[in-house]
């Protein structure tokens, strides 16, 4: 539904995180007819207030002096320009800020529902991250290529994510929301820009996967934690 004030389709990327949310919004970004930009309202944008003054992006919430999310989004999202507007909105935020939820129904938004399908790519990625410090493909690439995986370890963050994808999508839930995996990104883009109302082009994101190597040379005791998991249902993560 469009938002009946500006007659744009406003949007936001709901997801844990380690799915794929950047790359998704920089093949947005660059849509010649949209506008998304990245985590507007969690804990960590107080340390790019500075960042977005200079870029002449809107500030983020903590940033912005608005009295309440509704106004916030009104004021500094709504007037951005684009037939499709929209922000990335992890789980964290919305559970920090539930106040949100219901000004994104008020004001008419969609949800691209974004999961990983293969759990330990995730877990990987993020051990990887962690150990790096580097988050983004923009911000450093992974010198430390490998690490010795706890399988207990591994197993919490399985778990942990399983329930927080189920939640994520509780807390959109009456949202009209399009799912999007990880793996098919850019083979669902057709798709993504149909339910945006977005006309085809050629899109490019500035941020790229971090891993090109294989699961078993980033993971110094792979066949170890293969075989910990071979009898769970998290095994068929493991095939090559």
């Amino acid at each position: 539904m469009l938002n009946a004030i500006t007659m744009q389709q406003l949007f936001v990327i709901a997801f844990v995180g380690r799915q794929g949310s950047s790359f998704l919004q920089g093949l947005l970004n660059s849509h010649p007819d949209a506008t998304c930009l990245g985590e507007l309202f969690s804990p960590s944008a107080s340390r790019r207030g500075i960042k977005a003054f200079f870029r002449k992006e809107p500030q983020p919430f903590i940033h912005s002096g608005e009295p309440d999310i509704s106004r916030y989004l009104e004021r500094r999202i709504h007037r951005l320009s684009g037939q499709a507007v929209g922000f990335k909105l992890p789980l964290y935020s919305m559970q920090q800020h539930p106040d949100i939820v219901p000004a994104l129904k008020a004001f008419g938004y969609k949800v691209l529902l974004v999961t990983r399908e293969n759990l330990l790519d995730q877990f990987i990625s993020m051990r990887l991250a962690q150990i790096n410090n580097a988050w983004r493909s923009d911000l450093g690439e992974f010198k430390a290529r490998s690490f010795v995986a706890d399988p207990d370890d591994a197993k919490r963050r399985f778990v942990q994510w399983e329930q927080e994808n189920a939640e994520t999508a509780a807390a959109v839930a009456g949202l009209p929301a399009f799912h999007v995996t990880y793996e098919q990104i850019k083979e669902s883009l057709p798709q993504v820009f149909d339910f945006l109302g977005l006309p085809p082009a050629e899109t490019r994101s500035p941020f790229q996967r971090q891993r090109t190597w294989s699961r078993s040379e980033a993971v110094e005791n792979f066949a170890e934690l293969a075989a910990h998991f071979a009898t769970t249902r998290w095994a068929g993560f493991f095939e090559a």
